[in-house]
């Protein structure tokens, strides 16, 4: 990494103030102290203006910092996004709220200092989000897989991952059933996946040709992420009773069956569609098209956000498993 960073030091001196300039930086410092000092006394209780206080601080440090920040930073990580930069600049900012809530009679005294801090606090977040890619093997090449050819390589990994992350989960969640676990998997896959459309993690090369990985905050693994955002899927499940209305397709497998909504009596129809009904927007759109009207797969996710024709099957088969499963509920209440 030195060598990437070699360029820029929050602290180098063509980076410096001019002693005209100096003046007018301290006071633009210890109006944001004074600002963030207002939003830290605001006390807990009361939370929409101790949200409003801390939103007027940050803003006061937006404005005051951000430009020159940003054009600092540029110049030392070429490879990041703006939305990068600005996550950057607001853990620098949270991190000097907490130093000023720890010491606020030092950063009184030091209100000139709030520049370099903020660059140094912003320099470490930016950091962790870089590593070569040579150090991550097995890591850049999911990524670069799924950048590439994502349905076949989604195919490969879901299998890869699939036996440690429902070991997991199995054990950490006994009171969940294995669908559900099975789903929350494919969402956490999803996810990912979404990170890497959106490039939120990426392996792309600099102006020197080394490929770097960026996105993986303190060389943090695939499956170390995989893993935790299906741990939180399931925390804020209900414990074996997950939502049943459906939202992001997942890739997974192709349809389980073209006639399965057929099997339904007439009888039993008024409370297929009473049933369908109960199912979030999206579900009922996917079921109407592909069963009522027949559309093909191909269409329908020129209509959709869906990342792929195995995204939109997967969505599809879950869709008709949430009907089946408030199909049966009514039917059992009406016994």
């Amino acid at each position: 990494m030195a060598d990437f960073l070699s360029n820029f030091s929050p602290t180098r001196s063509d980076l410096g103030k001019k002693p005209t300039e100096l003046k007018m930086g301290q006071n633009k410092n210890q109006g944001m102290l004074t600002a963030l000092l207002a939003s830290i006394d605001v006390p807990d209780s009361l939370k929409k203006e101790k949200r409003i206080a801390w939103k007027t601080a940050f803003t006061q440090a937006k404005d005051a910092y951000f430009a020159d920040f940003e054009r600092a930073f540029v110049a030392a990580f070429r490879l990041s996004t703006e939305a990068e930069r600005e996550d950057a600049f607001q853990y620098a900012f949270s991190k000097l709220h907490d130093a000023l809530d720890y010491d606020r009679k030092k950063w009184t005294d030091r209100a000139d200092e709030v520049p370099e801090f903020v660059n140094n606090a912003a320099e470490t977040y930016l950091k962790s989000m870089y590593q070569r890619a040579e150090d991550a093997l097995e890591d850049s090449a999911i990524v670069r897989a799924l950048q590439t050819d994502q349905d076949p390589a989604f195919r490969k990994l879901y299998a890869q991952y699939r036996d440690y992350f429902v070991s997991y989960a199995s054990k950490k969640f006994p009171k969940i059933s294995l669908d559900d676990i099975t789903d929350v998997y494919q969402d956490a896959w999803i996810v990912i996946i979404k990170y890497i459309n959106g490039q939120k993690i990426r392996v792309v090369k600099d102006e020197h040709g080394d490929e770097w990985l960026i996105g993986l905050r303190n060389k943090a693994s695939i499956k170390t992420l995989l893993t935790a955002i299906g741990a939180n899927m399931l925390k804020s499940g209900n414990e074996g009773d997950l939502p049943l209305t459906a939202t992001d397709p997942v890739p997974d497998l192709p349809d389980s069956g073209e006639g399965a909504l057929d099997t339904y009596s007439e009888e039993d129809h008024a409370l297929l569609y009473k049933a369908l009904e109960a199912l979030g927007e999206n579900c009922q759109f996917l079921l109407a098209c592909r069963y009522w009207f027949k559309i093909p797969y191909s269409d329908i996710k020129d209509w959709t956000d869906a990342a792929s024709e195995v995204a939109l099957r997967t969505q599809v088969n879950r869709c008709k498993r949430y009907l089946t499963k408030s199909f049966e509920k009514l039917r059992g209440n009406k016994k």
